[in-house]
């Protein structure tokens, strides 16, 4: 049965009723969205922390343990990528190392792609080259290092002492070497010291037909009693084992009695 109204009450507005709705539905919404953004922050607490991924980064030109002769210009390439998401390659810097004076110098830079730059220099020496790579956000890397070694094309007039380094055998943490001093002067050398300086950290271990001394990478190396003498156009050979942990580039410079040496 339909109650109707007593005297005196009145029926509910409408407008009410409709004001009554919009702000049920306007609460529901903002349940719903400090819901999505709590949801959203708590995901993006657990989500676990992106590791910054370093760019990779070698020198492929030139190869390692390269000779090269003065003058010259040596290309220097190098190769550079990053995996990090949103990053690019945004900078490569060329660096040189004069291992004798122990002097670094930035030779240039890069930032397109292929990296490379041309070093002309001006000294003998033994170098390391290596790159160190930078991207757009703040990571960076640096390349192993390159030996390389520098020397002059020509002896110096009135030269008479020319010498021949070889390599016999390397391996890790060691290596053999065989040395040849020939005499193209017209007098005979009566006994003779030959001085050299290591350009890496290696270690004479045993030596034949001479003794020697090494301090540091400064080594002298003098005659045996049944070689000291080098008749004209004569020869002298001797050798020796070593040790060696990063840097076994050759020696470049030489003297015997205290005069150049020039190595072939």
């Amino acid at each position: 049965m339909n109650q109707t109204p007593a005297r005196g009450q009145r029926r509910p507005r409408l407008s009410v009723i409709w004001t009554a709705c919009i702000l049920l539905v306007v609460l529901i919404l903002n349940c719903l969205l400090l819901f999505t953004s709590t949801g959203k922050t708590l995901a993006a607490a657990l989500r676990p922390a992106t590791t910054p991924v370093a760019p990779s980064e070698s020198i492929t030109y030139p190869l390692n343990n390269s000779v090269y002769t003065l003058p010259t210009q040596i290309s220097i390439v190098a190769t550079a990528m990053t995996t990090q998401p949103g990053a690019k390659i945004g900078l490569v810097q060329f660096f040189v190392l004069n291992t004798i004076t122990n002097t670094t110098t930035l030779l240039g830079t890069s930032t397109t792609a292929s990296y490379s730059i041309n070093w002309v220099p001006s000294k003998t020496g033994s170098y390391q080259l290596w790159v160190t790579v930078m991207d757009n956000i703040g990571d960076s890397s640096t390349s192993t290092p390159v030996n390389v070694a520098i020397a002059v094309a020509d002896p110096l007039p009135g030269t008479t002492c020319f010498l021949s380094y070889q390599l016999a055998g390397q391996w890790s943490g060691g290596f053999s070497a065989n040395v040849t001093i020939n005499n193209r002067g017209t007098s005979t050398i009566n006994g003779w010291t030959l001085q050299f300086t290591f350009p890496g950290d290696q270690t004479i271990t045993t030596l034949w037909n001479g003794s020697y001394t090494q301090s540091g990478q400064q080594v002298t190396v003098t005659n045996a009693s049944w070689n000291s003498s080098i008749p004209p156009g004569g020869n002298v050979y001797l050798g020796f084992n070593g040790s060696w942990t990063s840097n076994n580039t050759t020696p470049i410079s030489f003297t015997l009695n205290g005069q150049p040496c020039f190595r072939q």
